[in-house]
């Protein structure tokens, strides 16, 4: 990666270089990523169904969810890659005190944390929702 704003003016080429590679990486990352973990237009539409949701205006058909949902869910995915990317790209090629990666993993951190509170503290205040918090 290049290292500071020097590196980054000096050889523009190496960086959008780069920025490419690392911008394909993330998708192909997140494209994985979303198989994986679960969150696949199929994934969705079956636990949209498990839980007696619908979308206003189509069947409650699994097949129907997923079809609308790959309207969505792959291109999020490449927006999401390619930011990732930028933020990163920017982080590291700028001297950020961590590399980009690093702030990315530490902001998710906190960002967990601060999720788990949240649950905690709506658990605590109203503990009807422990169950729908998945705290039993």
């Amino acid at each position: 990666p290049p290292l500071g704003l020097a590196d980054l003016i000096a050889f523009p080429l190496k960086a959008v270089l780069y920025l490419i590679i690392f911008m394909f990486l993330c998708i192909m990352l997140g494209r994985v990523w979303v198989e994986v973990s679960g969150l696949s237009p199929k994934d969705i539409a079956g636990q949209i169904l498990d839980s007696q949701m619908q979308v206003p205006g189509f069947r409650s058909s699994e097949k129907i969810l997923e079809r609308i949902l790959k309207r969505y869910i792959p291109t999020l995915v490449i927006i999401n890659g390619i930011l990732i990317a930028v933020l990163s790209f920017f982080a590291d090629s700028l001297g950020a005190l961590t590399s980009g990666t690093g702030l990315l993993i530490t902001i998710g951190i906190i960002h967990q944390y601060a999720e788990t509170i949240s649950k905690e503290l709506a658990a605590s205040q109203y503990p009807g929702l422990r169950g729908m918090l998945g705290m039993d």
